[in-house]
């Protein structure tokens, strides 16, 4: 039980920046919104499988085109 607690806490920093950011002008500070973030985790053989499943909104009145970024900590 210590492992798989130790485990999941090794994750958590992962939790913590794993939202992307939708860009629309970075320039003029437009950005998408984000509406859901689910981050799902499979270890399997000390093999971790994440998948980030992201949904964002468009508060703008046109339909935009945006780049997306995911941003990641220091010494990643």
């Amino acid at each position: 039980m210590k492992k798989i607690f130790t485990l999941l806490l090794s994750f958590l920093p992962l939790c913590l920046f794993s939202n992307g950011v939708g860009i629309i002008d970075a320039g003029e500070n437009l950005y998408l919104e984000l509406e859901q973030s689910i981050i799902e985790v499979e270890v399997e053989n000390q093999v971790a499988v994440v998948k980030a499943t992201q949904t964002f909104t468009n508060p703008h009145d046109s339909i935009v085109k945006a780049k997306y970024a995911f941003p990641l900590p220091e010494g990643a």
